[in-house]
């Protein structure tokens, strides 16, 4: 048999390497719990907290276009809404917001989708005024509308706003069921979210009155083709790999990896200092690899060692975190590390990978 690193090199050699995947960072509501009030926040890494939280008693969790949907009855956002505990603060910066909608009622009703509980504050909403629009509004933002894309009532549309700072003047590109609708030059200023901490399903004091499904939030802009490939799909959650330290140069860290592929009976865990690119867009699972991704290869497969794992004994990783203890990595503070999980079957069969996670010691 081939030894590990040599097996690995062949792998990498002979295998069209996949993209890592692509899972929002700042949040991602499935809405497939069966009840209320919290639904896990599960972008990676997250911001606001863990779960959001259903507040009021008119949303529920009902069938939705995967799963299960968040539902309002058009109750004030004052009632009813899902705090997400993220102040966002996006100045200056590109975002992309995307979701699943529909209508529960004719489109002369006022749906607000998302936005800050603040007066004249970034919203996205339908209806009423807007009839069968779709409309992103706020406060130093000029107005971007995806006309004629509400659907009659129970059906289902997928709508997406992008924000891209890097061009001059920056954008606002709206998307229906994943094909181009508007673009529009953001004349009014840069958008900054940072009044009040965003909600789902509501802004100022106007609340949801349909179902919103596969809400994401990410903190870049998307292109159409990742808007058109991965729209009408949920985002595939296996391998979820999670992490902290304490920073500073402490030289702790956890690491978890959950949600592993069907199949796997083995994994590594590739770890590189190359982080001065964007996160998740290196040639090698994600990753930019350095001398010390190749050294890692060299790591003995043992139990709970996460450089290089058997699955499927409990207690140890990945079946629960690695801790390891302040001190036990030698790293100068402010250091960057990106790591990404390769999953392999028993046979030695390619079974899944995982995000890339950056963390700063």
């Amino acid at each position: 048999m081939r030894s590990f690193p040599q097996f690995v090199l062949a792998l990498l050699a002979s295998t069209p390497l996949l993209p890592a995947q692509s899972i929002p960072d700042l949040l991602y509501y499935r809405f497939n719990e069966t009840t209320g009030p919290a639904v896990a926040n599960q972008a990676v890494p997250g911001m606001g907290n863990p779960s959001g939280t259903i507040t009021g008693t008119g949303m529920t969790l009902t069938p939705g276009q995967y799963g299960n949907a968040l539902t309002g009855v058009g109750a004030a956002s004052t009632a009813d809404y899902v705090a997400t505990g993220y102040t966002a603060n996006l100045s200056g910066l590109s975002w992309t917001i995307e979701f699943w909608y529909a209508p529960s009622a004719t489109v002369s009703a006022t749906s607000y989708l998302c936005g800050v509980p603040v007066s004249g504050a970034f919203r996205i909403f339908c209806g009423s005024s807007a009839g069968t629009n779709f409309v992103a509004s706020g406060t130093q933002l000029t107005t971007s509308i995806i006309t004629g894309a509400v659907p009659a009532a129970g059906n289902w549309v997928h709508v997406a706003y992008v924000f891209d700072a890097s061009v001059t003047p920056a954008t606002l590109t709206g998307y229906a069921n994943g094909a181009l609708a508007v673009t529009t030059a953001q004349t009014a200023g840069i958008p900054i979210f940072n009044q009040a901490p965003f909600i789902v399903g509501g802004q100022s004091g106007a609340g949801l009155n349909g179902r919103i499904d596969e809400f994401r939030f990410w903190g870049s802009a998307r292109s159409a083709s990742q808007i058109a490939s991965s729209y009408n799909s949920q985002i595939n959650l296996f391998n979820m790999l999670s992490g902290s330290t304490t920073g500073g140069g402490v030289g702790d860290l956890s690491l978890s990896l959950t949600d592993l592929s069907p199949g796997a009976g083995r994994g590594f865990t590739l770890v590189t200092a190359a982080t001065s690119a964007p996160l998740a867009t290196g040639p090698l699972l994600g990753i930019f690899p350095d001398a010390i991704t190749w050294s890692l290869l060299q790591s003995p497969e043992l139990p709970g060692n996460p450089l290089h794992f058997p699955v499927g004994i409990p207690g140890l990783f990945p079946d629960t975190p690695f801790l390891l203890p302040p001190g036990g990595i030698a790293v100068p503070p402010g250091t960057a590390l990106d790591f990404v999980s390769l999953l392999l079957t028993p046979a030695w069969d390619y079974s899944g990978h995982s995000n890339v996670l950056r963390i700063v010691f």
